[in-house]
């Protein structure tokens, strides 16, 4: 009896000791919708450099975090994934060309399209193929990838968007829609992509038939935001609201310098802008209701917004910022030697490249 309360203590306190799992980033947008919004915490107060790592080239676009780990492009054809906690090489995958585009994360895989057409679909620990040859397209992969398995979409430059299954690199279907350079936003019964000359398209995800098409006839700037009923697209001065079920636009605002994906939570949109302020829009009355500039010295701000756990995160080329919309009121910033890449946002930490080198940022 006694052995047996012993094992159950020693249980309980090798329970008690095991650490909460890591938050984790695994969308170049906080998730499928691309509504810039997560649940991950990120740095109140101002965050010093835990470690920072050189590479041969500059980094490309936001990093992809998952369970131990980071990954991120590297400019000269590279692929890299570093020990979130030490920054420690873990490994290097080598492509024919750049990827200029973000890697997404799902399960144990990453996805990423390649400069070279190459659709790839790589294990999380060593980076190895589990389906042989990738798929390749007719032309440079530059939109995220899109995941919900047992499919992955992506928009190619070649003006066709594709279905892939998940881990074998398979081709389900393609769908003509001219060239796109941007991603796809996910729903339940539906997968929204929008081509470079800004025809939107809703498409069955699991056939990729066609269930209705809008041409805006305006460039879009960031890819479509999918909010809990509407649909959006950010041109250059002006969203469009959307109804994601009939394709019907139901709703225009004007958005003068938009320059970078928004974030939308609830009925407010926070834009960046080409003259360096946030704007926080709200939808219902379709004026702006607060401005703020984190940075009075940058003339813009040109990478998108995130909003972690209530928390504005942004860069304005050299300078990171955070921001809490609520008050209005620039927490802090840090300024970093050369242009910084699209923050990454979990467990009270930042990971973001500026030049060739690459930084986690975090709150003692």
């Amino acid at each position: 009896m006694r052995r047996t309360e012993g094992i159950g203590i020693a249980l309980l306190v090798a329970l008690s000791v095991v650490p909460a799992a890591a938050e984790d980033w695994c969308h170049p947008r906080g998730d499928c919708r691309n509504t810039g919004v997560t649940k991950n915490h990120g740095p109140k107060r101002r965050p010093h450099v835990i470690w920072s790592r050189e590479e041969p080239s500059d980094i490309m676009g936001p990093a992809a975090v998952k369970g131990g780990w980071v990954y991120y492009a590297v400019g000269s054809r590279l692929l890299r994934a570093r020990a979130r906690a030490s920054g420690r090489e873990g490994w290097g995958k080598e492509v024919k060309q750049a990827v200029l585009a973000a890697p997404s994360i799902d399960g144990e895989f990453l996805y990423v399209g390649g400069q070279d057409g190459v659709h790839y679909c790589l294990r999380l620990e060593d980076a190895t193929e589990p389906g042989g040859a990738c798929l390749v397209a007719d032309g440079p992969i530059l939109a995220a990838a899109a995941v919900a398995p047992p499919r992955w979409f992506e928009g190619g430059t070649d003006g066709f968007f594709y279905a892939i299954a998940t881990e074998e690199s398979r081709l389900l279907w393609r769908r003509e829609i001219g060239p796109t350079s941007l991603a796809a936003a996910l729903g339940r019964r539906a997968v929204f992509a929008v081509n470079d000359a800004g025809t939107l398209y809703a498409l069955d995800p699991k056939r990729g038939t066609r269930r209705w098409k809008l041409e805006t006839k305006q460039s879009p700037l960031c890819a479509p935001i999918l909010g809990k009923h509407d649909l959006f697209l950010a041109t250059r001065d002006t969203l469009l609201r959307v109804d994601p079920k009939t394709g019907k636009q139901t709703g225009t605002y004007a958005t003068p310098g938009l320059c970078a994906a928004p974030v939308l939570w609830k009925e407010t949109l926070y834009y960046p802008t080409d003259h360096g302020e946030i704007v926080a829009l709200d939808l219902q009355r379709g004026e702006p209701r607060t401005r703020i500039k984190p940075d009075k010295s940058a003339p813009a701000i040109a990478t998108p917004l995130v909003l972690a756990h209530g928390i504005l995160f942004g860069c304005a080329e050299a300078t990171l910022f955070a921001v809490d919309p609520k008050k209005n009121k620039l927490l802090w910033t840090w300024k970093a030697p050369a242009v910084l890449t699209p923050p990454a946002v979990c467990d009270k930490g930042i990971y973001v490249g500026a030049g060739r080198t690459f930084y986690l940022l975090r709150y003692k």
